[in-house]
């Protein structure tokens, strides 16, 4: 079995890349995009932990991490920005996603606690790339 491109991390059949540089949830789209990836799409509990883990561990100083996670249609409703999926696992925080003050249309994991909030993609925050491992 090959292993995932340096710098990146294995999880399953994924591999994972953490960007440390704060940017915007557009730009990070584009970054990721720019490496054959996309901004991450958390499945299952497991992998959500996994995620907030290497933030947590990677730097120590983060707040919060851009997932693919952004609003469809008028009902602010969360689909994955790459799949077009409809997110069936979620950890969301009480009373979130809230669209506080009217435009907050993009998933971040705030860290350590783990737990999802809908904020505005215009804020500056780390981001994690994914991409199918290479078997």
């Amino acid at each position: 079995m090959s292993s995932c491109s340096e710098g990146w991390m294995q999880y399953l059949d994924h591999c994972y890349l953490l960007r440390t540089t704060p940017t915007s949830w557009d730009n990070a789209i584009l970054q990721c995009q720019s490496l054959g990836s996309y901004l991450v799409e958390i499945e299952t509990k497991e992998e959500d932990e996994w995620i907030r883990k290497i933030g947590a561990l990677e730097i120590p100083s983060v707040n919060g991490i851009w997932t693919g996670g952004t609003v469809f249609g008028n009902e602010h409703s969360f689909i994955w920005n790459n799949s077009k999926k409809e997110l069936n696992y979620t950890n969301w925080e009480e009373n979130e996603p809230n669209n506080y003050g009217g435009n907050e249309d993009c998933l971040v994991i705030i860290v350590p606690d783990g737990n999802w909030y809908d904020e505005i993609c215009d804020k500056q925050y780390q981001f994690v790339c994914e991409k199918k491992h290479p078997f």
